[in-house]
């Protein structure tokens, strides 16, 4: 199963599964307006509800996932080191392993290697001719 936190303003967060091979889940924590992620409230929210989530049968939790904004380099390595941190606070408090830390897409994936992540999403720079490579 993999569970999905969506909404466009954090006090409105709704949840979302979906059958995946392999049984595992990753929270997308997704909220704000035009997609940019307001990782404390979010990050708040996750909080409150983690152990809830834990006690869901079928559900394990490998990790945490997130985007930032576009064209905010700055921005994007607030929010990746906020996940980071996140991530380790939520392995300290639950004892989950939590080792997929996904965020990083093909505009800002290195700073988000550089900030921990273990899983990177590269869809332009794998599959658009025109995205330039440098």
């Amino acid at each position: 199963n993999v569970l999905c936190a969506m909404g466009e303003d954090p006090g409105d967060i709704s949840w979302d599964s979906a059958n995946v091979e392999g049984g595992w889940a990753t929270y997308v924590l997704h909220s704000g307006s035009e997609g940019v992620f307001q990782g404390v409230e979010v990050a708040d929210e996750l909080r409150a509800c983690v152990d809830d989530v834990l006690a869901c049968p079928g559900i394990r939790v490998r990790g945490l996932m997130t985007m930032a904004p576009k064209a905010d380099p700055d921005c994007a390595r607030r929010t990746f080191s906020g996940l980071r941190e996140l991530a380790g606070e939520l392995r300290g408090r639950t004892g989950l392993a939590l080792p997929v830390l996904s965020c990083g897409m093909s505009d800002d994936f290195e700073i988000a290697i550089e900030e921990g992540s273990t899983l990177v999403r590269l869809g332009r720079v794998a599959f658009d001719p025109a995205y330039p490579i440098s």
